[in-house]
């Protein structure tokens, strides 16, 4: 909520709007325990007897029937509770940076209940000059924090910035933030862990959990995340589907998606964004120019819902090459959205083949 709060029928149209956001199936276990007014049972008694349809609508409507006498204040504390529960729910709506939390030499705890962090972490912000609203929750294995600016204006009374979501792996040192996340509140997060620095990952996506498991992956890998080095993979030739009398022969192309598959591994980690960048190679074609001798650097960027699928597609259609190149088994392990290509010795001279 970005307006200023002086009715509390903005902080009624801002928590009709959130509830809006959690699907239908979800109202009974996540968002009515946080409506202790009402039960489940009295809901579908309400709805029946208004003869009203069970719908998102409905549902929304008659929840902030059951809290719209309560003072401002507490209408605030319930829209946020239900802001980041609904962030926690449907992390995918939202694009997710990665950092890592650089231990120091002195205290650094991940050990810490929500409770006790959200008073931490509020504690911090107060020292950085930030007055801020915070709530922190544990759920499914993360704590997810949520912090509200409150900027107070003259004669106009206090506003409330945008929400800023972070998410953090317990007992680990990797943070998770939404776009819009300032440095100012970052630092607050890495004094209340006691940590030395921040250290940016360069990786980004929709699926937290997928970002996780390419940094454990990076932890664990012997793979040179500065430079991979093109490799073809063994794979006989395939063309096409040819007609036979029973129809098209689907054979080929299904050895075309059982060897992504092979190459990508069981449950890749999911991204939308994957940069390819090649620098300082030598123009493969320059045997047919003579007396060029120079060497490019180029940038590919492929966007996609699900990389791994889209390359799993672009295989099985022909419009990846076989065989697949090497840096397409690699990239779940580097830690990050962006590979960089280089030639195996640039001392001597060797050409990169695509």
């Amino acid at each position: 909520m970005h307006s200023f709060l002086l009715l509390g029928t903005e902080v009624l149209n801002c928590l009709s709007r959130v509830l809006k956001l959690f699907k239908l199936t979800e109202f009974k276990s996540i968002v009515l325990p946080l409506f202790e007014e009402i039960t489940w049972s009295e809901v579908k008694k309400r709805i029946v007897k208004e003869k009203k349809n069970f719908t998102i609508q409905s549902l929304t409507d008659l929840l902030i029937n059951q809290v719209k006498r309560l003072e401002v204040d507490d209408l605030l504390g319930r829209l946020h509770n239900l802001q980041l529960l609904e962030k926690s729910v449907h992390p995918e709506r939202v694009i997710w940076k990665a950092v890592s939390l650089e231990q120091g030499e002195g205290r650094f705890c991940t050990k810490w209940s929500a409770k006790f962090f959200q008073q931490e972490l509020k504690r911090k912000c107060t020292t950085n000059n930030l007055s801020t609203v915070i709530q922190v929750i544990h759920r499914n294995n993360l704590l997810w924090i949520m912090v509200v600016v409150k900027k107070v204006v003259h004669n106009r009374g206090i506003q409330l910035g945008r929400p800023t979501y972070l998410a953090f792996v317990p007992l680990d040192k990797y943070l998770f933030f939404a776009c819009g996340a300032t440095n100012t509140l970052l630092n607050a997060v890495k004094e209340t862990f006691g940590a030395d620095n921040i250290k940016e990952c360069n990786l980004s996506g929709r699926d937290i959990k997928s970002l996780y498991q390419m940094l454990k992956n990076k932890e664990n890998s012997a793979f040179n995340t500065r430079s991979v080095v093109l490799d073809n993979q063994k794979f006989s030739h395939v063309v096409h589907p040819e007609r036979c009398l029973h129809g098209l022969d689907f054979s080929r192309t299904n050895d075309r998606r059982r060897y992504i598959k092979g190459l990508l591994g069981d449950n890749p980690p999911v991204v939308q964004s994957l940069k390819i960048e090649v620098k300082n190679c030598r123009w493969q074609a320059k045997h047919l120019v003579r007396g060029i001798d120079m060497k490019l650097s180029s940038t590919v960027t492929l966007t996609a819902p699900n990389i791994p699928d889209m390359i799993e597609n672009m295989a099985t259609t022909g419009a990846l090459r076989m065989p697949a190149p090497h840096f397409i088994s690699q990239y779940c392990h580097l830690g990050k959205n962006l590979i960089t290509l280089r030639p195996a010795e640039e001392h001597e001279g060797s050409d990169i083949v695509f």
